[in-house]
């Protein structure tokens, strides 16, 4: 894939300009102007947050700021992060994740993990997703390596049930155990889907 913006700021906002905001707007949420940046939120580098918006009163010209975490580099995961900072964005951030931001991003795709302070992409979004940042070209850069988070050796993997969308994190040696005698299934007693693997976690 051939690099296409030489920013990360440029490559998220061709997102926005190219693609999101008219989905979005399809889907009943209104994105308004917004301003994306590449660093760390209000916790600094010891956050957690991947994703942060500021409402329109903290910016001189009244637009709304998102900062996305440097350390996060997918393309599709950073898209899914900046979708979920447009549904804030288009609240004004008033509400937190509350049911009226609930109903938005159920709307556009996007679904709690475990809550909604922190959701993946449904699998819908999730193709949607993978087809923009191709298009998008190559992500500017690599996320930032801090050395007082070290990677860890165990690879957490992020399972969804196909048809519930029951999402849980589970290790490869695990997997391999419980599927041995045909497909993993849904933890919920009440569904019959079979689990399938969409990402990986470091813990």
């Amino acid at each position: 894939m051939a690099a296409i913006h030489e920013t990360r700021e440029a490559w998220l906002e061709a997102a926005v300009r190219d693609a999101l905001r008219g989905f979005m707007a399809g889907q009943g949420v209104a994105v308004p102007e917004v301003r994306i940046g590449i660093g760390f939120g209000h916790g600094g580098s010891r956050g957690k947050a991947v994703g942060e918006c500021n409402p329109r009163s903290a910016s001189p010209d009244g637009v709304n700021e998102i900062t996305l975490r440097i350390t996060e580099a997918e393309p599709t995961t950073v898209l899914a992060t900046l979708v979920h900072e447009l549904v804030h964005a288009a609240l004004d951030c008033k509400g937190a994740h509350g049911k009226t931001f609930a109903t938005m991003a159920e709307a556009v795709g996007l679904i709690p993990f475990p809550s909604m302070r922190s959701t993946v992409a449904g699998f819908t979004l999730n193709d949607r997703l993978t087809l923009l940042a191709e298009a998008l070209g190559d992500y500017p850069g690599e996320g930032l390596r801090l050395g007082e988070r070290k990677k860890q050796p165990i690879r957490n993997l992020l399972m969804r049930c196909g048809i519930c969308t029951f999402p849980f994190r589970t290790t490869r040696k695990w997997i391999e155990s419980a599927t041995e005698n045909g497909a993993l299934k849904c933890p919920d007693a009440h569904c019959p889907g079979d689990m399938a693997e969409i990402g990986a976690d470091d813990e």
